[in-house]
């Protein structure tokens, strides 16, 4: 997945800790820069952009605020006079919970 300068992957476990210095090797060679405070090694669990992947349990879930913002949202469908900033911005929120939590 790529999410503008966000990257995560998946690997067998074997291969985990190869794949994610390789990666780092790759960026390195065509000159991004990564922040080492971002760079988290591989583990079975990682939280995404509000969206938390587990390995171990092999599930998708969708945190908690992320969960009460689309509970907000969906009050907000039900509104009948709505800007259109407030429309396109929860339309965009739909769309991006909608697309990434398919596997959930």
């Amino acid at each position: 997945m790529n999410y503008i300068d966000d990257f995560t992957g998946a690997e067998h476990a074997d291969r985990a800790l190869e794949a994610y210095h390789a990666l780092a090797d790759i960026m390195q060679q065509i000159g991004m820069i990564e922040e080492p405070h971002k760079a988290e090694p591989p583990d079975t669990v990682r939280e995404v952009l509000g969206i938390t992947f587990n390995t171990s349990t092999m599930t998708i879930s969708i945190a908690a605020e992320k969960v009460e913002a689309i509970r907000e949202m969906l009050m907000f469908e039900q509104c009948t006079l709505v800007t259109l900033q407030e429309w396109q911005m929860h339309s965009g929120r739909m769309g991006f919970h909608g697309q990434n939590a398919q596997g959930t």
